[in-house]
């Protein structure tokens, strides 16, 4: 693991000070949050989620007394978490696609299809570190920068809609 802690360390930091950035976004949009809505759990919390379990993940690949099945039981349990909490983020999105015109096709994609997607590329990884399998790392690598492709497109799009709906 050590020969990735460059990479761990790039990646962790970006994670890092883009969840600080979602705390700014979501301050500019604040009066578009009412207790009505459902946006906030249905599409901001998951993109502060990714970036936040990036982060953790990346924090525990640098740790040095951590070894591959430390690493590879964190993922698996962080990305336990994450698949279910796909239930309640899809059953919001449903009710906001009901209820707005706002819900598009790339909600869906970016919100529950692709997560799903890397999440069991992740748990994938993780059972590869546990086995101790060689492929273990280059696919963490591969997931990790997938989970914040989406985070950072979905975060993209908010801040779009964000900007279209303050007066």
């Amino acid at each position: 693991m050590a020969n990735w802690s460059e990479f761990y360390y790039l990646c962790g930091s970006a994670a890092a000070g883009l969840t600080g950035l979602m705390f700014i976004a979501v301050t500019f949009g604040s009066r578009l949050i009412t207790l009505e809505k459902l946006d906030v759990e249905a599409f901001f919390s998951p993109i502060c989620y990714h970036f936040i379990q990036a982060f953790i993940l990346c924090a525990v690949a640098l740790i040095p007394i951590a070894g591959p099945k430390t690493l590879g039981g964190t993922i698996v349990l962080t990305t336990a978490w994450r698949f279910l909490q796909l239930v309640p983020t899809y059953r919001l999105t449903k009710a906001a696609s009901m209820e707005s015109k706002d819900v598009e096709l790339s909600d869906w994609v970016l919100g529950l299809i692709l997560p799903a997607a890397v999440y069991a590329s992740l748990v994938a990884a993780g059972v590869s570190y546990l086995l101790g399998a060689a492929a273990a790392p280059a696919l963490f690598a591969i997931s990790l920068l997938c989970l914040l492709v989406i985070a950072l497109r979905r975060a993209w799009e908010m801040l779009l809609w964000i900007a279209t709906k303050v007066d």
